[in-house]
């Protein structure tokens, strides 16, 4: 995978919106990062599916957010109100939930 291009946040928020980043990029290969003005965000764009989710941050949360929602087979309780996920400065980023509800945010864009 290429390096990504880095964002203007403290450490603490870095390691968790980076492990995000390698983490949709890895999940939806070919998909286009597009960091925002000011460093602290990026939206995320798939050909075939368009904007499927973006990461934002304050100044002690991720927030991982979908635009359309997600369309699961069963509800993701870390999915708030069916359009975000939100990660605290240091947080564990729980990669196969993630990644379902990635797929999941492809499928709502059907």
């Amino acid at each position: 995978m290429t390096e990504l291009a880095p964002l203007d946040l403290p450490k603490e928020l870095a390691s968790v919106a980076d492990a995000l980043r390698r983490l949709i990029l890895e999940t939806v290969p070919g998909a286009e990062e597009r960091i925002y003005k000011g460093r602290t965000s990026a939206g995320y764009h798939d050909r075939q599916f368009g904007a499927f989710c973006g990461l934002f941050t304050t100044r002690d949360t991720v927030r991982l957010e979908f635009p359309r929602g997600v369309r699961l087979s069963k509800p993701e309780p870390i999915v708030k109100k069916g359009r975000y996920i939100e990660f605290g400065a240091g947080a564990r980023v729980p990669k196969a939930t993630v990644k379902r509800v990635l797929h999941g945010a492809l499928m709502a864009g059907l």
